[in-house]
């Protein structure tokens, strides 16, 4: 039985930064995110970091240019993406491995994350975007799936109060068993 919690980060003037963190995983989600050399060297990285930086500090967790919906109207389930310099609608489909491969260029940084109100964040998955949608890339289809699952099943700890607010911070019974999502 593979479980994760939820794990704050940072807190902010404006808002508080929560990661999944998988059992058996060293780091959480946002931890391995920002001390992977893969990610650290990406064009977008600062970008992402700055513009979640700003959030904390500055805006909060506003739905803006910065953080995009990208579940079904009405659920938590939101993107932080970095801008690369192949932009989707810039590349045909089948163009896009082409370009990737010739000039190496990406889409871009991709972070999943569980919006609540405009004080909190949840990082649930960082990754490339290397696709047009996230359906086409397997790893972030499920990823999204699993993100979705569990915002439902955070809205129902909440509404039976096993989940709380305690001033903006995240309470309660923050674990959850992925093979029950």
């Amino acid at each position: 039985m593979k479980k994760c919690r939820i794990e704050l980060i940072e807190q902010g003037s404006r808002g508080d930064l929560y990661s999944l963190h998988y059992d058996g995983e060293e780091d959480s989600v946002f931890d391995a995110f920002i001390n992977d050399p893969h990610f650290r060297k990406h064009q977008d990285f600062s970008e992402v970091i700055g513009k979640i930086t700003r959030m904390l500090d500055r805006q909060g967790f506003v739905q803006s240019p910065y953080l995009k919906p990208i579940g079904k109207p009405g659920d938590s389930v939101f993107e932080i993406k970095g801008w690369s310099r192949y932009q989707p609608e810039e590349i045909e489909p089948h163009a896009a491995s082409a370009a990737k491969k010739q000039e190496g260029g990406q889409f871009g940084i991709r972070l999943f994350c569980l919006r609540f109100g405009e004080k909190l964040i949840i990082i649930t998955f960082a990754g490339t975007k290397s696709t047009q949608t996230i359906q086409e890339n397997p790893e972030h289809d499920k990823e999204h799936t699993l993100a979705m699952k569990l915002d439902a099943c955070i809205a129902e700890r909440i509404k039976d109060g096993d989940i709380y607010f305690e001033g903006d911070t995240l309470q309660g019974d923050l674990t959850f068993d992925l093979d029950e999502l």
